[in-house]
């Protein structure tokens, strides 16, 4: 077989003396076969045995590239140490260089002298008896060495202990030891740890010397392990706090309302002479620097309980200052905080306590807190002294007597408000289960009765068109009945699966059919012609594909359906020829994206408003859809609540006014010219929480509009405007 693979040394004989500088010698590898290699070496000495430690030598690389067919690559060899021959070596040993190659299945011997200088004794041997190091301040320090004597001769060692504090080593840090020939001796260095402050908890690195008389020694480098100790101190200073610190009688609210309830404020804006202060006291008495962040939560104590705290919302005016940034807390700190802190009071009663639970969060929570928290009682005067209270309560005992009246408004978020035919009551509907009606007197709503009392949720309520006489109610589990407003008899139930919740209904202008939405994709027409009673069954059902929020009647005779809902959706439903018509709506949407309210009027039954959750209003002419073309907004904006979403809009009957209301609060009135283009906007009205319901219709020459919200409120306004549109 041809040699494929041929080795040459760039030396034959190498001097090594222990203690200076390693020598060098060069190993090159020809590739003479027609494949690519990858080569690989090893260094044998002359009477070590084989599989015995190799650290007496270095090579690089260990293990060359793939070398191309006729190329070359090169290895450098350094010698470190006597190679370990028992009892030790001086003089002239023969080394050789093995290389081979997995791929070409051969391999090449080259031979080199190794003249081995000095004394030729070999140094010890250094072995920590523990595989690791750990320790916590104040304990005792123990560290194990085993040292073997390779030599056939008695060797004197210097043992030494480097890079530990010399305060932790009570025994010292040097042993002197004759580890007899081919033997070996155990020595132990014993110490103390320091004080948690003065021993920070980290890895420590060391280095055990083993120094013998003729020269030659060996290094071990180990390390030690300080483990966390200790704990962080929290101390309230301040268990009760007088806010404010002084009894005075405050009549107008030092804190401005708050957008949304706020427990850290970056620079404090209460008036000093409204602040009370809860002070903190921090200690780390640990080992390890401490990050820590104050937390502050309300709680409460259940009144004849058991006394365990549960933690409450912070109320919106609330106000405790915490830091703007962690505190940093280095080992052995000692650091007071003062907090500033205004809370809610009543205008009347008595004085009040206030419960808040502080603590902390931690970056690092190895080191305990004690204790984990504490509880401050912020004792709250009233604004109003006990004398004016006593007047106050004088004249409000007087007023009842006299018959003042609770509320009669809902009690949780109107779904629905809706003006009859004749502009002269106002239909609401209301999560509080109920349904009312209002008599519009003037400028004000006067409740004349609640038409309906449930047992769930109502979603939305219309009048029936003709004469105003009934109210079809749609409820939150899908349930749909058409009540009687001048008889009492039971109502018109429409039969249709429960738990499918109805987001929409609509009668057309004869009250001849009525169309109803679900949650589910279906829109049912029902026929209520004939006066029917009982139970009724749907007509007609088309499933849409998707979860329809509104519904708005369409076309000449009002022969089609609009249909808005998830995915920015919008489908025309043609009801008398089974067909739908989608409607490329301006904003493609994801399953997080509603048309959430429809608007048409019967004098522009082509006209349609949309809305939807991304804060768009936009107008439509859908005589071309109506036919079998393309329809485009005729004007859209999305500035009119601010970006946040729109929940309801509605058309005035002769399509020159628009309203809409939305998340941010406001009650809006547009102005639009006879071409469907927006003009102005104007602000009717804010809440603070969202508006979900609105209506308009013309009373002589105002508008009047109506609308609802998640503040359980009805508003009416009333408007001069034009009876046109502007040109």
């Amino acid at each position: 077989m041809s040699k494929l693979l041929a080795t040459h040394l760039s030396t034959s004989v190498v001097h090594f003396k222990p203690g200076q500088v390693p020598p060098t010698f060069d190993v090159k590898v020809s590739n003479h076969s027609d494949d690519f290699a990858t080569f690989q070496l090893e260094v044998l000495a002359a009477g070590v045995a084989a599989g015995a430690d190799t650290h007496w030598y270095r090579q690089a690389p260990d293990l060359s590239a793939k070398i191309p067919p006729g190329d070359r690559t090169q290895f450098s060899i350094a010698i470190l140490d006597v190679p370990p021959v028992p009892g030790g070596f001086v003089g002239a040993m023969t080394l050789t260089v093995r290389v081979f190659s997995v791929e070409l299945r051969q391999e090449d011997r080259q031979v080199l002298n190794l003249v081995i200088e000095g004394s030729g004794i070999m140094p010890p041997r250094l072995e920590l008896l523990l595989l690791t190091l750990t320790a916590q301040p104040l304990q005792a320090l123990e560290i194990p060495v085993r040292l073997y004597n390779p030599n056939r001769s008695p060797l004197r060692v210097s043992l030494s202990l480097q890079g530990l504090p010399v305060e932790w080593l009570s025994d010292g840090y040097e042993r002197r030891l004759e580890v007899p020939p081919l033997g070996e001796t155990e020595a132990v260095f014993l110490g103390q740890l320091g004080a948690p402050i003065a021993t920070p908890s980290q890895i420590y690195p060391f280095t055990l010397v083993a120094q013998s008389g003729h020269g030659v020694g060996t290094q071990l480098r180990s390390q030690l392990t300080v483990l966390p100790t200790g704990h962080l101190g929290f101390d309230l200073v301040t268990p009760v706090v007088m806010y404010p610190p002084s009894p005075v009688t405050q009549l107008p609210d030092p804190l401005p309302a708050p957008q949304s309830p706020a427990l850290t404020v970056p620079e404090p804006t209460i008036p000093l002479p409204t602040t009370a202060h809860i002070t903190l006291q921090w200690r780390n008495q640990s080992n390890l620097p401490q990050v820590i962040t104050p937390v502050v939560q309300r709680v409460s104590v259940e009144f004849m309980g058991d006394g365990i705290e549960e933690v409450v919302p912070m109320r919106s005016r609330d106000r405790i200052t915490l830091p703007e940034r962690p505190l940093d807390l280095p080992i052995g700190a000692d650091l007071p905080i003062v907090l500033p802190i205004a809370v809610q009071r009543a205008w009347l009663g008595w004085v009040r306590t206030q419960r808040f639970q502080i603590t902390a969060l931690r970056a690092d929570e190895q080191i305990p807190l004690q204790p984990e928290r504490h509880t401050v009682m912020v004792r709250v005067r009233p604004r109003v002294s006990i004398w004016l209270q006593l007047a106050a309560v004088a004249l409000l005992t007087g007023m009842a007597l006299l018959g003042v009246l609770k509320s009669a408004g809902h009690r949780s978020t109107v779904n629905t408000v809706r003006f009859d035919g004749r502009a002269s009551e106002v239909l609401s509907a209301s999560e509080d289960q109920t349904v009312r009606r209002w008599s519009i007197s003037g400028r004000r709503l006067r409740l004349l009765q609640r038409s309906v009392q449930a047992d769930k949720a109502v979603r939305v309520a219309r009048y029936r068109p003709v004469g105003n006489d009934a109210v079809a109610v749609g409820y939150e589990n899908g349930a749909v009945e058409i009540i009687s407003l001048r008889v009492r008899q039971p109502p018109l139930v429409l039969q249709h699966p429960l738990d499918d919740r109805v987001f929409d209904l609509q009668f057309a202008p004869d009250a001849q059919s009525l169309f109803t939405a679900y949650g589910s994709g279906e829109v049912r027409r029902w026929d209520l012609s004939g006066l029917p009673s009982g139970v009724l069954q749907p007509v007609q059902t088309e499933t849409v594909g998707f979860a329809v929020q509104a519904l708005a009647l369409v076309g000449t005779p009002m022969a089609q359906v609009a249909v808005g809902g998830r995915f920015n959706r919008l489908t025309l439903w043609n009801w008398q020829q089974q067909t739908l018509t989608q409607i490329p709506y301006s904003s493609k949407g994801g399953d997080q994206d509603y048309i959430t309210s429809l608007a048409t009027t019967d004098r522009l039954p082509e006209r349609l408003a949309v809305a939807d959750n991304q804060g768009r209003i936009s107008l439509w002419d859908l005589r071309p859809c109506l036919t079998g073309g393309v329809c485009r907004p005729l004007d859209d904006w999305l500035d009119g609540h601010g970006g946040q979403p729109v929940k309801a809009i509605a058309l005035s009957d002769d399509g020159c006014y628009l309203v809409s209301g939305g998340d941010d609060g406001q009650t809006m009135l547009w102005e639009l010219r006879a071409d469907g283009e927006m003009v102005q906007g104007q602000k009717l009205g804010r809440s603070r929480q969202a508006i979900t319901a609105v209506d308009v219709t013309r009373r002589g020459d105002r508008l009047a509009v109506v609308s609802g919200g998640n503040d359980h409120r009805v508003r009416l306004y009333t408007v001069a405007k034009p009876l046109s549109c502007q040109p």
